[in-house]
């Protein structure tokens, strides 16, 4: 829902045309309005509206309290009927929820109030008594929210390319490169490719006010999971019963809009999970399922989407066929949108079904990201299970993976990470191998306490894929007007299920053991049952020859990224050579600025 701009500091009031424009660089976040205001000389707030809730223009941003509090908002506050109903000393004027979460700061203070928000947002927020800008960031960064420091300036924005109408030139980040190179990591740890560009990060809010004439910044935590601890009372059957209420509790608060509403349906196991209780607890309600289909190919999931479909009768299905063909036709404009050189094809396949669901006139799409990452359904999540087992003496065999696995990731993480930086070493992807440094951490002890399974969920949920996940769907829906909500990101349902032990979470024989045995009445049995995995597909390796090896002899891509040993990252095969094919697509759109 929308994007943001703000400038603070000295003299920012002189850059409203280029604040102006950098607004309007946002139009396609939101389509039905774009406005600005000059607040005083140190601050101006501008925002792009996806109208949601609320049409009217009445609830247009920014908006401005009668004490002289202005808020400029991206995202939704889903529980913001609830909250409204304890701000009974405030006069509204809108139904939406930005009026709620103006006067809720307003009465309870920044940190209070992030703590009763259940949502994904990142907002600006003017303390006029206070003479502080508060720039605040949902639990799981959900929505992006970057910034640049310029002498005695702040900007921040929802898309770090907007920076550029303030004269500020893009730097590779070398850390993010290395990264996305050996691991393809984008977004971990807050990380972005432009070095000079950084992130509010997820569950935190930065104070910024002057001093002296000097902006200051000041980092807040409000919210982590390194505190979350397995409650070992809990039996399975409650366990189960409270999973069912939240995760029913999480459907129907993203349901709520003023706008047509869509469900992503895979097939597999989380998008069928949402669209099916959404169907059974809505039986009045249509609920409109949107599926991509590859006719021919293997990896094609209809035939699980259409017993979903022919379950509930209130499911009205729309199935769109991906053609191979569009594929490079999309390329440059996914990396643009995502700012970002992509890992795989299925962020560009992702960019064509956005563009493709916006012509069928939806705003409001839910679809399955981070199932997976609270409920155990990677392969790294089973390895943990088997280490799990053997440290505690519960195997129930002991097959060769089993053994393989689980002795290896009972090591200390110390030890595994060590084992990650002399595999990555041994590549000889680097011609300095001091870059290597640059590699993130890969596992926190800060997150370990005990039980394996939930470490590495945790992990997944910190930097592992879900900061890359959220990443990329936000960028390729808010690209064409479309707000994409996640209902397994509830932080309520992620709180809960990292309290639960692994075992209920995974075991011998299934993963996502507590979603499946919770949604045995309600999910079709082919796709109750199913074990394969086929994630978002797109034939990218049937592009080899596409790629033209003369773009790696460009002599200012080779000067740029001087570090990179471009003939071993070629000869290593066409996974790191599509990496590196998507560096120099990135370096080409950004830093060269030809597009």
């Amino acid at each position: 829902m929308c994007g943001i701009v703000g400038a603070f500091g000295n003299h920012v009031n002189k850059l409203e045309c280029s604040f102006q424009s950098a607004v309007l660089n946002l139009s396609h976040r939101g389509p039905d309005a774009q406005n600005y205001k000059v607040i005083n000389k140190k601050l101006l707030l501008g925002h792009s509206r996806l109208s949601i809730l609320d049409l009217d223009h009445r609830a247009d941003q920014p908006m401005i309290d009668k004490k002289g509090n202005t808020l400029v908002f991206n995202g939704e506050v889903y529980n913001f009927q609830e909250l409204k109903n304890d701000l009974s000393e405030y006069h509204f004027i809108t139904s939406s929820d930005t009026e709620v979460l103006l006067y809720c700061i307003d009465k309870y203070g920044i940190g209070d109030a992030l703590k009763k928000i259940n949502g994904m947002f990142a907002f600006l927020y003017w303390d006029e008594d206070k003479k502080e800008l508060i720039a605040a960031r949902d639990r799981l960064g959900k929505k992006p929210l970057f910034y640049v420091k310029k002498n005695n300036q702040i900007f921040f924005a929802s898309e770090a390319k907007v920076f550029s109408e303030f004269d500020i030139d893009f730097e590779v980040n070398e850390s993010a490169i290395v990264n996305f190179l050996f691991d393809r990591r984008v977004g971990s740890f807050n990380s972005n490719f432009f070095q000079n560009v950084a992130s509010v990060k997820p569950g935190y809010f930065n104070r910024c006010h002057m001093n002296n004439n000097k902006v200051h910044i000041e980092e807040i935590k409000y919210w982590g999971l390194d505190d979350i601890v397995v409650d070992k009372n809990i039996t399975y059957k409650d366990a189960k019963e409270e999973f069912y209420r939240i995760f029913n509790d999480s459907i129907n608060l993203r349901m709520i809009s003023d706008v047509p509403i869509a469900f992503m349906l895979s097939g597999g196991l989380d998008s069928s999970s949402i669209v099916s209780l959404a169907a059974k607890s809505n039986p009045k309600k249509e609920i409109f399922a949107i599926s991509a289909v590859y006719p021919g190919s293997v990896y094609d999931e209809s035939k699980y989407a259409i017993e979903v479909v022919n379950k509930y009768k209130n499911i009205k299905k729309e199935f769109i066929d991906m053609d191979g063909d569009t594929f490079f036709k999309y390329l440059d404009k996914t990396i643009y949108a995502q700012e970002t050189p992509i890992a795989d094809g299925s962020m560009v396949a992702h960019n064509i079904l956005m563009h493709r669901i916006s012509e069928l006139g939806f705003k409001v799409l839910l679809s399955g990201n981070g199932g997976d990452e609270i409920l155990s359904g990677y392969p790294t999540h089973k390895h943990a299970y088997f280490a799990q087992q053997f440290k505690s003496f519960k195997f129930n065999d002991l097959s060769f993976n089993k053994i393989k696995f689980g002795l290896y990731h009972c090591l200390p993480s110390r030890i595994k990470a060590r084992v990650k930086y002399y595999l990555a070493k041994n590549k000889g992807f680097l011609l300095d191998n001091s870059k290597l440094k640059l590699l993130d951490e890969y596992y926190d002890s800060t997150y370990n306490h005990g039980d394996l399974v939930n470490f590495y969920l945790k992990m997944s949920l910190v930097s592992w894929s879900i900061p890359g996940f959220v990443w990329y769907e936000d960028r390729n829906a808010m690209n064409y007007g479309i707000e994409a909500r996640a209902p397994f990101l509830d932080y309520r349902l992620v709180e809960f299920l990292l309290s639960l032990p692994g075992s209920y979470k995974i075991d011998d024989f299934f993963t996502k053991k507590i979603l499946r045995d919770t949604m045995t009445e309600i999910l079709p049995n082919k796709v109750l049952y199913r074990q394969d995995k086929e994630g978002f597909h797109s034939p990218i390796d049937e592009y080899i020859d596409y790629i033209d090896d003369k773009v790696f002899a460009d002599e200012e891509f080779i000067k740029c990224f001087h570090y990179l040993n471009i003939d071993a990252i070629i000869k290593s095969g066409f996974l790191y050579k599509w990496r590196l094919f998507a560096i120099y697509k990135w370096f080409d759109i950004f830093i060269r600025k030809v597009a």
